[in-house]
């Protein structure tokens, strides 16, 4: 390790009042502009690279002779895209501040494996609670509305279950509960604290938004609806979404029986910061502080359109100690171009090993979308299901309604080679009975979803010389492993 770039901490010690006028251009669709997002991811970035040049065996390797390039986006896009493998053995190497860490925590949860170590520096906790203090203090000078109470919350199933009353932007305060609580205990805590008019100076009296996991939403409802909850006692206007997909069946509950709008995010224990889900477009827009690529599965090329893996790379100083710098998600996405006036969008379509790929070497082609998957075989109730942790409390009935399918997929024909001229994709999908019992519904189901397959997802193999079909295998249950995992 090297002594730390005494320039690269400037940005630590003051929070300059021009980057949050920036940054409040930027998620303002009246103000916002692709030249200003252009421009301060540009300035964040040069110090990422210059720091991380500077302090790190491990990025100075990897930057190498580009760290002698004035433009820094071709500075990053010299550089290997890391994997999440890569970084575990390497995430003491890759630590760009010598000091003890304010938060070390453990993610081996949903993303991906294997586990990887969460390093966070005092500093940088420091420097996000004067950035976002001072944020709010400009919104609040321009007379804005009253702030908004918003509830969090995380699930035990990734770190633990925490309710945390937030008022303001992004600052959160007044924290209710602890890790052990089990899921039914801080549901009723949760209901308590949206019926209750809370008397916070400068906020709103009653809850307007509640964020939490995508399995919580749904269990929280689910909860609410079998109690026969009075939802006309809520002022909740947004319920936020993450960690997994939600399927669309769910997230129309959750909107009728709220009245609330439903709000997908996009986050990951590996990457300070989100995307979320735009009410203009439908699509999901990254943080100012996150720089989101898309890369052609086949040719490993970045891509302005169509279907890819996603790369993000973190923003010096809103991360400091442990950066990353193009990092593979290993995640299906689609970006669009839109008239919305954040310009292009993304669209989450699942994980690469769920997507049948065929594959040559590093390079693959994606022969099924999870997600399109996913919401045909939600719509079936005679799908098995894996029930999410923390709804075994719910009667058989919601239990089976509120898991996410089980299926697998899986490429027939020299396990997936491109030296095959003939592959078969074949979906695995676990029914609540045995087939055999209901041969002519199994039939129809299989035959529909055949067809779906067909008609959504034959074209993503339109640049390979092979001939592609697809089969259903119906299994009876517990005929596939089950998990919970990302689609």
């Amino acid at each position: 390790m090297h002594p730390r770039d005494s320039n690269a901490d400037n940005l630590t010690a003051v929070v300059p009042d021009s980057l949050v006028r920036l940054f409040l251009q930027l998620i303002n669709p009246l103000t916002f502009s692709k030249e200003n997002l252009r421009l301060f991811q540009a300035i964040l970035l040069g110090e990422t690279l210059k720091r991380a040049n500077a302090c790190s065996d491990y990025w100075r390797e990897r930057i190498g002779t580009a760290s002698a390039i004035a433009d820094p986006w071709e500075m990053l896009n010299r550089i290997r895209p890391s994997s999440r493998a890569e970084l575990v053995d390497n995430h003491l190497e890759s630590l760009t501040v010598q000091t003890q860490p304010a938060i070390v925590y453990h993610s081996g949860g949903t993303t991906g494996r294997p586990p990887l170590v969460i390093h966070c520096s005092q500093q940088e906790l420091s420097f996000l609670d004067s950035f976002f203090d001072k944020a709010g203090e400009a919104l609040a000078a321009n007379g804005l509305p009253k702030r908004r109470i918003v509830i969090s919350t995380t699930n035990r199933a990734s770190h633990g279950n925490i309710i945390v009353l937030e008022k303001g932007f992004h600052r959160k305060k007044y924290v209710f509960g602890m890790d052990s609580m089990s899921d039914a205990i801080m549901a009723s805590e949760i209901l308590t604290l949206l019926k209750h008019r809370h008397d916070m100076t400068g906020a709103d009296e009653k809850v307007s938004s509640v964020g939490t996991t995508t399995p919580f939403a749904i269990y929280l409802t689910a909860k609410m609806l079998l109690e026969g909850f009075d939802f006309g006692e809520l002022a909740v206007e947004t319920v936020q979404h993450g960690t997994t997909y939600m399927a669309q069946r769910w997230r129309q509950i959750i909107r009728e029986s709220w009245q609330a709008e439903t709000v997908s995010i996009y986050s990951m224990a590996e990457i300070i910061g989100k995307a979320t889900e735009c009410s203009m477009c439908g699509l999901l827009h990254f943080q100012p502080f996150i720089i989101a690529e898309l890369l052609d599965p086949w040719s490993c090329q970045q891509i302005e359109e169509g279907v890819g893996i996603l790369v993000l790379s973190s923003l010096f100083p809103f991360v400091q100690m442990q950066p990353r710098i193009r990092y593979l998600t290993e995640d299906l996405f689609e970006r669009r171009r839109s008239d919305c006036p954040f310009s292009a969008g993304y669209r989450f379509l699942g994980r690469k090993e769920n997507a049948g790929a065929i594959t040559a070497g590093s390079r693959f082609v994606p022969m099924v979308l999870p997600v399109l998957l996913y919401e045909e075989l939600d719509k079936w109730p005679d799908v098995n299901r894996f029930p999410y942790p923390g709804s075994e409390d719910l009667p058989p009935a919601f239990t089976h309604a509120t898991g996410h399918p089980i299926f697998a997929v899986q490429t027939i024909g020299d396990e997936g080679s491109v030296q095959e001229s003939k592959l078969t994709i074949q979906v695995k999908v676990e029914f609540r009975y045995d087939p055999r019992l209901f041969p002519e519904r199994v039939a129809a189901l299989s035959q529909k979803l055949y067809r779906v397959l067909h008609e959504q997802c034959a074209s993503l193999a339109r640049q390979l010389p092979h001939t592609i079909d697809y089969s259903i295998l119906p299994l009876s249950p517990g005929g596939l492993e089950r998990s919970y995992e990302k689609i």
